[in-house]
C-alpha cells in the first residue's frame, strides 16, 4: 500500500502514449478502490491512500471544430 503511489506515477508515465487520459485515470481508479476495499475489510493498512495517490488530469481533444 505505501507503494501505490509509486505504482501509479510509474503506470501513468508508461501508458501516456497508448492510452486517453480517461482511460489511464479509470484504471487507476479500479486499483485505488481495491486497495482502499482491503483496507476497509481486511485492516491492511493504516495508511491514508487519498493523501498519497495524484490522479491524472482529463484533457479534451481539440478537434478543430
Amino acid at each position: 500500500m505505501s507503494e501505490l503511489a509509486a505504482v501509479g506515477t510509474e503506470y501513468r508515465q508508461a501508458e501516456v502514449l497508448r492510452l486517453a487520459p480517461a482511460s489511464i485515470k479509470n484504471k487507476l481508479r479500479y486499483l485505488f478502490v481495491a486497495c482502499r476495499y482491503a483496507q476497509k475489510k481486511f485492516g491492511v493498512s493504516d495508511i491514508n491512500l487519498r493523501l498519497q495517490v495524484g490522479m491524472p488530469t482529463e484533457k479534451t481533444h481539440d478537434n478543430g471544430i
